[in-house]
């Protein structure tokens, strides 16, 4: 019965991916025959030798990179001050800066377009002598920069504050001893173990930053586009799957190789954590410069979030005035159109989709995390991107390729919901695996090595030892794989009936339609959401489990 336990944990994560990612992936790519009449060679060397779609290529790149900069640059303090102190509301901070991540971009966009319009007094003075708001068919490069380093601000301190927190205290004061002066600590000590740390987070913004949809999709303007956008106008404003097809395979090649560098680096990371781990030891404010830098923290948190926080206030005021007209609105049908849909039907379909991602993704993500603890092989990295993979194809792309592989002459699942759960299943369930896998790897092989000569089952083993330790991290995976299914945007968009909206999907109907009204109402529904991951997250700091897990 063990041995087919153990098989089964090895076997249905790979049955899983098979079915219903790697084998629409193929579909996808390899229907470039029976699409075009030029060969799979012809079609990638047209996109060469056209410029425009070079041009798109470049400026993916070109906002990627500069992205990943301005993230790092801004978030390295942040981590700094997360990893060191211990200060009231600290927390709470994380949990806030968690959120815009899990957020449909969707909503941030709204968010930026609300806080640089001109209800906003103190931006106006900036946008008449920056001309910061030329927004329109031009689109606006320094908003989408902006937008991203919101986005993917809480990646970086998440992954490296936790890695910091957990480095042996008594390195530095051994080097301290010996009358290193701090900055030469860190120049020789700190910045060496924290580098595949550092590596790693970058690479992981870089890949979402790359694969970016919605912040393109809407600040861009018609004018900036990448390849994950122009996909998106290849399907749906000029029909031509030839061509998203082709650019399809050419960002999961570039994909796949900036996930392998994550993977290096990710293990490596791990590896560096479990020689250096000490006891937490944070220091609580003793100084002026103790206070100065984490006031600094808490100046920059409440920066990157106050587009959230003017969204939520601008919510509650209307024509000049507080009102929760659009609120109460939502439930109206004011043109009695055939395709209204109430809002508690929508947020019904996000929690019962959401719920059934949480069902799938956490069984699914332990199985793979065990399987990685386990694994001692020389092509472990090899294996964890394999693993990891959903994190580095683009939401577009795999909702493509559900659209297309998920049907035969027998059965036809694109008509339901299934498509859209499996879409969210496979977004969610590498982020339960990087939340696992460390508290699993932090499980020493001497404490499971006594246990099973006392006599111990492997399976008594992972009732009595291991699901205990892990408990709090597979509650927090569950939370956090549900409040991903709840925010998803790019997959859903291409996937989602009418019936089966979801929030995200539903806002996005609203500012596609012209008026006032509907503007109101995708701030009304963007801020529900808002407070329903807000609650989320902080949930989620109160039974993190010694601070482990990467996210």
């Amino acid at each position: 019965m063990i041995m087919n336990l153990s098989i089964l944990v090895k076997i249905s994560p790979l049955i899983f991916l098979i079915v219903f990612l790697y084998f629409p992936i193929a579909n996808l790519l390899f229907s470039l025959d029976e699409l075009s009449n030029r060969s799979y060679i012809e079609s990638l060397l047209a996109i060469g030798r056209t410029p425009y779609y070079l041009d798109v290529i470049g400026f993916t790149f070109l906002q990627a990179l500069i992205s990943t900069f301005l993230v790092m640059v801004v978030a390295m303090p942040c981590c700094y001050v997360l990893a060191k102190y211990k200060f009231p509301g600290k927390s709470i901070a994380l949990a806030l800066l968690t959120v815009p991540f899990i957020m449909p971009p969707i909503v941030l966009v709204i968010a930026l377009l609300v806080f640089v319009g001109p209800n906003n007094p103190l931006m106006n003075m900036l946008v008449e002598r920056l001309n910061f708001f030329n927004f329109g068919t031009g689109g606006n490069f320094f908003l989408i920069l902006i937008a991203h380093v919101i986005f993917e601000f809480s990646i970086v301190v998440r992954l490296i504050s936790n890695f910091w927190s957990n480095l042996n205290k008594n390195i530095y004061e051994v080097a301290a001893v010996l009358g290193a002066s701090p900055r030469k600590i860190f120049i020789t000590i700190t910045f060496p173990i924290l580098k595949p740390a550092i590596i790693a987070a970058g690479s992981l913004i870089f890949m979402f930053t790359f694969t970016s949809f919605g912040v393109i999709l809407i600040l861009g303007g018609g004018f900036f586009s990448t390849m994950e956008t122009e996909i998106y106008y290849s399907i749906f404003k000029y029909f031509d799957l030839t061509i998203a097809v082709a650019l399809s395979f050419i960002q999961i090649i570039f994909t796949i190789i900036v996930l392998l560098i994550y993977s290096v680096f990710q293990s490596r990371a791990n590896r560096t954590l479990r020689l250096t781990q000490g006891e937490k030891r944070y220091i609580p404010i003793r100084s002026k410069n103790d206070l100065i830098q984490v006031s600094l923290f808490l100046l920059t948190t409440v920066i990157v979030l106050s587009p959230y926080l003017f969204l939520l206030v601008r919510s509650l005021f209307f024509d000049g005035s507080f009102s929760v007209d659009p609120y109460t609105s939502l439930f109206i049908n004011i043109d009695d159109s055939y395709f209204f849909l109430s809002p508690l039907k929508v947020v019904a379909n996000s929690l019962f989709f959401g719920f059934l991602t949480v069902i799938v993704a956490v069984p699914l993500g332990i199985c793979v995390s065990y399987y990685l603890g386990k694994q001692k092989s020389k092509f472990g990295n090899i294996l964890d991107s394999f693993y990891m993979s959903t994190l580095g194809i683009s939401s577009v792309v795999l909702g493509l390729a559900l659209l297309m592989g998920l049907h035969n002459s027998v059965i036809d699942l694109r008509t339901t919901w299934v498509p859209l759960v499996v879409a969210h299943i496979l977004i969610s369930y590498p982020f339960v695996v990087r939340i696992i896998l460390p508290t699993l790897n932090s499980i020493g092989p001497n404490l499971i090595g006594s246990a099973i000569n006392l006599g111990s089952s492997p399976w008594k083993v992972f009732t009595r030892l291991e699901l205990p330790i892990l408990s709090k991290s597979i509650l927090v995976s569950a939370v956090f794989s549900f409040a991903i299914s709840m925010g998803e945007f790019g997959a859903s968009l291409l996937i989602t009936r009418p019936e089966h909206a979801t929030i995200p999907v539903h806002i996005y109907r609203y500012l596609s339609q012209p008026g006032q009204a509907n503007f109101e109402h995708a701030i009304a529904m963007s801020c529900i959401l808002m407070l329903m991951a807000t609650l989320g997250f902080i949930l989620i700091e109160k039974l993190r489990y010694r601070g482990w897990g990467d996210f």
